[in-house]
């Protein structure tokens, strides 16, 4: 009974300390699933072509992984900093994938190059509308 007692009392000391420095801790970022969307991104894709082209690209658990960050990328709609150069880094990666950044510049790269151009002219000047967006109006 005492240890849980004392698994208790650690765990009402930490909600408390969490809530007492929750007023001035940073804001936690909103784009943060998207960052780590793209650090897997870029390790699934390393990963994959380590393999060499060693195994078979249809039955691969890691192209299934890299499609899956892929397939997640090309919905991305980044609101921060942070988030726009993560989708960047991405797009960058995956350009770079054949071999050759200036050229691999279609696909996915393309897609999230796009993407990240527009999320950073609405985080930069929210005013800006985003393609398929409402322009905002102003009061006349």
């Amino acid at each position: 009974m005492r240890s849980v007692l004392t698994r208790r009392g650690a765990l009402v000391a930490s909600l408390a300390a969490m809530m007492v420095a929750a007023p001035g801790a940073a804001m936690i970022d909103p784009d943060a699933g998207l960052v780590a969307l793209c650090t897997e991104h870029a390790a699934s894709l390393e990963r994959f072509n380590a393999l060499g082209g060693k195994d078979d690209f249809d039955e691969c658990p890691l192209a299934a992984r890299y499609f899956a960050a892929c397939d997640a990328l090309d919905e991305a709609s980044p609101t921060t900093m942070s988030g726009v150069l993560a989708l960047a880094g991405a797009a960058l990666r995956e350009a770079s994938a054949a071999g050759d950044p200036n050229t691999g510049w279609d696909g996915f790269a393309a897609q999230w190059a796009g993407q990240a151009v527009m999320a950073l002219l609405h985080v930069v000047q929210p005013e800006v509308a985003l393609i398929g967006r409402a322009k905002p109006t102003s009061a006349a």
